[in-house]
């Protein structure tokens, strides 16, 4: 019997399989390689909107182009060099009014964060309140920043956020750990007070400067020399402008005791002076007095005004007290008057003023992170990266007195 053949195909006819790329069969590839026709429009057509997105961008690439123009202008001889140039510098002030504007309005935002976080404070009954009139009025800050403050007679420093408004008001507050609250600490107008910076910067106190008037000393220390410079260009600015605020509430300084008694009067309870002075009385001339009045009575004698007066305004009373038939103390008094009568031009030696800690300060920078001052910030970076340390106390220092400062009045002969 004859076996049936099997039906075979030959390998030829079979179609090749190959391997085939996933990728390539993806629709979605195909799609992702392919830009869509609306794509393709929106590059190459923009409509009137979007040249309105972003115009300071555009604006301020307006003086390269035309700078570009005036430079080929001049290499081609091409008349019209004028105009151009004309153009590029109306440009140019188009770009300062931006940024002028820019600034003022960066600079509301953040006194607004300010006074938002100081009327945060007033949920703490403990903390003192301030108006919310008075704040809303002091305008925009002009200054941001973080000082080291000695309210002398005190020896100890505060490290505060200090607070500069257009006007000459200064707010200094207490940053908690929260860092969302500013509590006030002190708040004062600097009219009436003088700001001095002495010529030999104290050791123990670097980069330091000084505000007296209406019987208060204060005195700050900034991170570097060059925000020293920032503040003292900033409270000259600010006072040279007229206040705005309304409704000003009562300063909280409150003179110590000790500032309130003459320098004049400790020294003659301290030391005996010259009895045949004809300005002091005698023993005789004391007993003479007891016997006529009842009770015995001594003259008040000012050599010098209180250490917290102005320099100017102390030696006016000095010179008031000499022309109306004010009698000095001999030659032969104590070596403690001479000190007190010299004692205007000298302040008191602040090696005992216990400083800060860096966590303490790293505590009132976190919370002032977002309204510091551009300027502030940019002098303190520049001074670590020239490898300097803020608030660094100098290791070699003489305890003493300061130097003589800037245009105080000299010494009457």
């Amino acid at each position: 019997m004859k076996k049936k053949r099997r039906h075979s195909t030959p390998t030829l006819s079979t179609p090749s399989l190959t391997l085939m790329s996933p990728t390539k069969t993806d629709p979605t590839h195909e799609r992702a390689r392919r830009p869509t026709n609306g794509s393709q429009s929106q590059v190459g057509k923009l409509k009137f909107l979007d040249y309105l997105i972003k115009p300071v961008q555009r604006i301020c690439k307006y003086p390269l182009l035309l700078d570009l123009l005036k430079v080929k202008g001049a290499v081609n001889g091409i008349a019209g060099s004028n105009v151009v140039e004309s153009a590029g510098a109306s440009m140019r002030h188009v770009c300062g009014l931006v940024d002028e504007a820019s600034m003022k309005q960066a600079h509301s935002i953040k006194s607004a964060l300010i006074v938002s976080r100081i009327m945060a404070s007033r949920q703490d009954e403990k903390a003192p309140n301030l108006p919310a009139d008075f704040l809303n009025s002091l305008g925009v800050c002009l200054l941001a920043g973080a000082l080291d403050v000695v309210h002398h007679s005190s020896s100890r420093a505060r490290y505060l956020g200090a607070f500069l408004y257009v006007g000459g008001y200064l707010l200094l507050v207490k940053i908690p750990k929260s860092g969302k609250v500013y509590e006030p600490k002190f708040w004062l107008s600097l009219v009436g007070y003088e700001a001095l910076d002495a010529e030999e910067d104290d050791a123990a106190f670097p980069f330091s400067f000084h505000l007296f008037g209406n019987g208060h000393h204060l005195q700050f220390a900034a991170a570097c020399q060059h925000e020293k410079d920032i503040w003292l260009a900033g409270i000259q600015e600010a006072t040279s402008q007229p206040p705005s605020w309304q409704n000003e509430p009562v300063t909280n300084l409150q003179t110590t005791e000790k500032e309130k008694v003459p320098i004049a009067a400790e020294v003659l309870v301290e030391e005996p002076h010259d009895l045949t002075s004809p300005g002091l009385p005698t023993i005789h001339s004391m007993g003479e007095m007891e016997d006529h009045d009842g009770a015995m009575q001594i003259p008040r004698t000012y050599s010098r005004p209180f250490k917290t007066m102005p320099r100017l305004e102390g030696s006016a009373f000095r010179n008031e007290q000499l022309g109306s038939g004010y009698v000095p103390l001999s030659r032969r008094s104590s070596t403690a008057s001479v000190k007190a009568f010299f004692a205007p031009l000298s302040f008191e030696t602040s090696s005992r003023i216990s400083r800060p800690s860096s966590q303490v300060r790293q505590q009132v920078d976190h919370g002032l992170h977002d309204v510091f001052s551009d300027s502030c910030i940019a002098v303190r970076s520049q001074a670590q990266m020239r490898g300097g340390e803020l608030f660094q106390v100098r290791k070699k220092y003489s305890a003493g007195c300061l130097g003589r400062i800037p245009g105080s009045v000299s010494l009457p002969q």
